[in-house]
């Protein structure tokens, strides 16, 4: 059985996801349809599809005979990945660029390692596993539009100053029941109880391998 890249979250991986929610992670959730889990602009990350991507990635968590993970700590993975991935479509739209080939190719390494995993399965993974290589490459391609002639590495400036500029400029709604916070520019999970159900919040300190089963991966 092949093992997940880092398949316990090191929140410290989506460091580039996390910029993209350093900016504005709003704590209300006012103008949120019912349903939706992520907003930007008029781009929308339901409910529905964290729950799918978590529980596949979860599952695989625990086919790959991985060390136990809380559920609450992929929740936030997931929810960061998937913030990310919208916030950067969102600010590349206007420049008309694709991930390209530095994308393709990690995407391609990550592929390799998931052939025994179904083809949902390896698509909810890429989602998360996937989700700082394509933030980094579309980032970079604005920056090869804003700076013609440039290197990767000052395209790769160019192109995050102007992404955080955007974000200055642009609203990140995420729904409170994931109890997301920043520190730095890492993703936490905060209290959420008076969002989130109880059985959801209510996890017994100690290890994952020590917590329900419903409440961990693995």
């Amino acid at each position: 059985m092949p093992t997940i890249a880092s398949a316990a979250p090191s929140l410290s991986r989506l460091s580039i996801p996390a910029v993209v929610l350093a900016a504005t992670v709003l704590s209300g959730c006012a103008g949120l349809r019912p349903g939706v889990a992520v907003e930007v602009g008029d781009q929308q990350v339901s409910t529905s599809r964290v729950d799918e991507v978590m529980d596949r990635y979860c599952d695989a968590i625990g086919e790959a005979g991985t060390q136990p993970v809380a559920r609450k700590d992929i929740r936030t993975q997931v929810v960061g990945s998937l913030a990310a991935t919208s916030a950067v479509e969102a600010f590349a739209a206007p420049y008309d660029v694709e991930a390209g080939a530095s994308y393709t190719r990690a995407v391609a390494r990550l592929r390799a390692q998931l052939d025994d995993f179904d083809a949902e399965t390896r698509e909810a993974i890429v989602a998360v596993e996937g989700a700082s290589a394509y933030v980094e490459a579309l980032v970079t391609g604005v920056g090869h539009e804003l700076e013609p002639g440039g290197d990767e590495a000052a395209a790769a400036e160019a192109g995050r100053a102007a992404f955080t500029e955007w974000l200055d400029k642009h609203d990140v709604t995420i729904n409170p029941r994931y109890g997301l916070s920043l520190d730095g520019d890492q993703l936490q999970s905060r209290d959420a109880s008076l969002s989130v159900a109880a059985r959801d919040t209510e996890e017994p300190a100690g290890e994952a391998a020590s917590l329900p089963s419903a409440q961990r991966c693995g």
